[in-house]
């Protein structure tokens, strides 16, 4: 595959790299303050952008906002906004938001004397002030200083409702409890209910909750087999059974739908969304003693007000598919996909069809001993992507393998991707070896690459699916060398049909970029 060259030319106050229908103009590079870490864009608009930052002072930890131009990325202002004072406790900051034209900021105390965790949040004025009147959102207690409970902030889809989760600190021996609470962006309280599920701690497991714009709360889980009452594992299958968990608040009601597509076949990874009236479930599946791997794509829709599912689909992965991987040769041998591939990213249509993107992830520590003293390293592998895209009956259109090695140590700053929508088009960047650019122009789907671990070395690609079939085009998108920074995937957003806003940073200089499709 032909690898385009980059086109770099200096206009008055940018620097602009022009590589066929894409377009990246760059702010100049500026130099960071060593005590200020920006980290994310919290809110965009037409007109600017706010980044969310992490300053250390000596009175101590502040967040940041600062205001930026969308055209020319000149800062407007920079406020930091300090751990607020509540009965004369200094909090710690958790986390600020942007719910609805509202930032809010949230932050916790823990009490020694009452054993227990506080959280609270302020609003703060689109211009940085934090109001100093506050909401004391709950209280979750703990056995002790170092056995705590520990609270959870989930935001519904519209910004209009966040949830806070209050688990108690672990008891494996008693029932799973959680204290849902759900605010309005004014931190009105909506509804709050305890909620106490008939499985012990230890056999009960929540991978992820969702707010519907409702305010009904979803809880995707694994239910362990409970030995003690006589509950035994398939052989060949896993010891775990896929539920979700939906509770509706104006009915007080909790209902539980199992994810199961037969008595040989079992979801390793599943999301969910809602459509009309039905609840979509899809991911990979695996089935009788291939537990460790994936044979295939699904897709439940499952009607919420009957409880019955109307659409159960599965399809085994293709020997096509799998020669993306191993080659024409070796694809009939390659019997699964593994099982770390998340699914990351969904992208729906008005007819209730979807394209998703998975991320193959792993992450182990090594160590080693010198002289008498151990030092870890902490590894993280971000790979390939599977991209799916599903009609409105729940059927496979196309699967996609992008090829993608990354192996970073200690960090993962530079690692994953960044995904943007435009005129139909699917658009994938991210940091490669630039060693691997060879592989490419013999095949677009190389068996073997070159990790990239040193990102100072890298080169961003950009990688484009037509949401119609699936067909993939690669191009170089920078030199992460010779431009001196390094794009920060982690750290975009998406501000338009056609325009996403990109961040690079080494050491202490970093600068602002928008790529337009």
């Amino acid at each position: 595959m032909k690898t385009n060259k980059i086109i770099l030319a200096v206009l008055s106050m940018f620097f602009c790299n022009v590589l066929n229908s894409q377009t990246i103009v760059w702010d100049q590079e500026q130099k960071a303050d060593f005590r200020h870490t920006p980290f994310r864009i919290v809110r965009a608009d037409k007109e600017s952008f706010f980044v969310q930052g992490y300053r250390q002072q000596r009175s101590g930890p502040t967040f940041t906002i600062t205001k930026h131009q969308n055209d020319g990325f000149s800062k407007i202002f920079e406020k930091d906004i300090s751990a607020p004072i509540v009965n004369n406790n200094q909090l710690d900051l958790v986390d600020l938001a942007y719910l609805d034209n509202q930032f809010i900021l949230f932050s916790k105390f823990y009490d020694k004397q009452k054993k227990s965790t506080f959280t609270y949040a302020h609003k703060v004025s689109d211009d940085g002030v934090l109001d100093l009147d506050y909401v004391e959102l709950g209280e979750v207690s703990a056995k002790s200083n170092r056995e705590r409970g520990f609270f959870d902030i989930e935001f519904s889809e519209d910004k209009n409702y966040f949830m806070l989760i209050e688990v108690p600190h672990f008891d494996k021996y008693a029932d799973e409890k959680f204290s849902y609470k759900v605010y309005d962006k004014n931190l009105k309280l909506i509804w709050h209910q305890q909620i106490v599920l008939p499985f012990k701690n230890s056999n009960f497991s929540i991978s992820n909750y969702f707010v519907d714009n409702n305010a009904n709360v979803y809880m995707a889980a694994k239910i362990y087999y409970d030995k003690s009452k006589g509950e035994v594992k398939e052989r060949g299958m896993p010891d775990y059974r896929r539920v979700i968990l939906v509770y509706n608040h104006k009915l007080n009601s909790l209902t539980e739908y199992e994810i199961k597509i037969d008595n040989q076949k079992f979801p390793t990874d599943i999301a969910y969304f809602l459509h009309n009236d039905q609840l979509k479930v899809f991911g990979f599946y695996s089935e009788l003693n291939k537990e460790y791997g994936s044979v295939g794509f699904f897709n439940i829709s499952i009607n919420l007000d009957s409880g019955k599912i109307v659409d159960s689909n599965f399809e085994p992965f293709s020997n096509d598919f799998f020669a993306k991987f191993v080659g024409e040769s070796k694809a009939h041998k390659k019997e699964t996909l593994s099982t770390g591939y998340i699914i990351k990213d969904l992208i729906l249509d008005e007819s209730g069809g979807y394209l998703f993107l998975a991320e193959y992830y792993s992450s182990y520590i090594s160590c080693t001993t010198s002289n008498g003293r151990t030092s870890c390293t902490n590894h993280y592998k971000h790979n390939d992507i599977v991209a799916v895209s599903v009609d409105s009956k729940g059927l496979l259109n196309w699967i996609q393998r992008v090829p993608k090695k990354q192996h970073t140590l200690g960090d993962y700053l530079y690692a994953s991707y960044i995904m943007g929508y435009s005129n139909g088009n699917i658009h994938l960047i991210f940091n490669d070896n630039p060693s691997n650019i060879k592989a490419f122009n013999k095949s677009q789907y190389p068996t073997k690459l070159v990790s990239m671990m040193k990102a100072q070395k890298s080169v961003s690609v950009i990688v484009t699916l037509d949401i119609k079939d699936g067909s993939m085009n690669r191009n170089v998108l920078l030199n992460n060398k010779e431009s001196k920074t390094i794009l920060r995937p982690s750290f975009h957003k998406q501000i338009s049909k056609d325009e996403i806003l990109i961040y690079a940073v080494r050491g202490s200089r970093y600068k602002f970029g928008k790529i337009t499709f």
